[in-house]
């Protein structure tokens, strides 16, 4: 099940929260940017001291244990950022669906129900909401994790889908 929630995610209340990013290790903008300023762990630690290359962790994930005795977890759903410049979608659907998948599996084992999420995929990274939420519905009906996602955009989630049914 799929909720939605405009708020901060910054400030969740979940169980945990994933994000997606790129396998280059920069974190440098737009979600990530504020989880990396946030929870420096999930930067620091999960992320640049994996032992997974930069091709491994493309439809992986880290995580790290959050100072609000929460999760964290970076979902590597795209392989570079550099893509946006030259009008291509840096956003890997197959990536983000395995990672989210791995992610719901690893929760589910800690015994928790719930994760917030971003619009992930569907800013800097230049993925389809409609996609993206397909996406969510069959990893929340198959993993029996309800995802809340965050939408502190100011748009209604009517009207992103309706921006995005259009291109």
């Amino acid at each position: 099940m799929i909720t939605y929630k405009t708020d901060d995610l910054m400030k969740f209340t979940e169980d945990a929260f994933a994000h997606g990013c790129n396998c280059q290790s920069t974190m440098g903008s737009g979600v990530a940017k504020a989880v990396r300023a946030t929870y420096p762990d999930m930067y620091d630690f999960a992320d640049c001291k994996s032992s997974m290359s930069k091709e491994q962790k493309l439809g992986n994930y880290t995580y790290a244990e959050l100072t609000n005795g929460k999760l964290g977890y970076n979902i590597y759903s795209q392989f570079d950022y550099r893509g946006r410049y030259v009008g291509k979608m840096d956003l890997d659907y197959g990536a983000l669906e395995r990672g989210l998948t791995g992610v719901c599996i690893d929760l589910a084992s800690k015994e928790k129900k719930t994760l917030a999420l971003p619009l992930i995929g569907c800013g800097l990274a230049g993925g389809n909401w409609n996609v993206v939420e397909g996406i969510l519905n069959r990893v929340s009906d198959s993993t029996k994790i309800d995802f809340v996602v965050y939408t502190a955009n100011g748009k209604t989630i009517e009207e992103i889908r309706d921006n995005d049914s259009k291109r």
